[in-house]
């Protein structure tokens, strides 16, 4: 299994970058998971867990604001 590195940025403070990720791992299950992280932090501002169906999965950051 080929392990992914973590990204190394710096920011100017709290709420100066969001990071938006979604995460396909339970997309075989119906399932999407959306999160938006504060980059200075780390800690989560919203997520969101989304029933979707394969016919119309559409964009992440539209149905993570609706």
């Amino acid at each position: 299994m080929k392990v992914k590195r973590r990204k190394y940025y710096q920011t100017g403070g709290p709420d100066f970058i969001w990071v938006m990720d979604q995460n396909e791992k339970v997309g075989m299950f119906g399932f999407k998971i959306l999160c938006v992280v504060d980059g200075f932090s780390r800690y989560p501002i919203h997520w969101k867990v989304r029933a979707v169906s394969r016919s119309r999965e559409g964009s992440a950051a539209v149905w993570c604001f609706h």
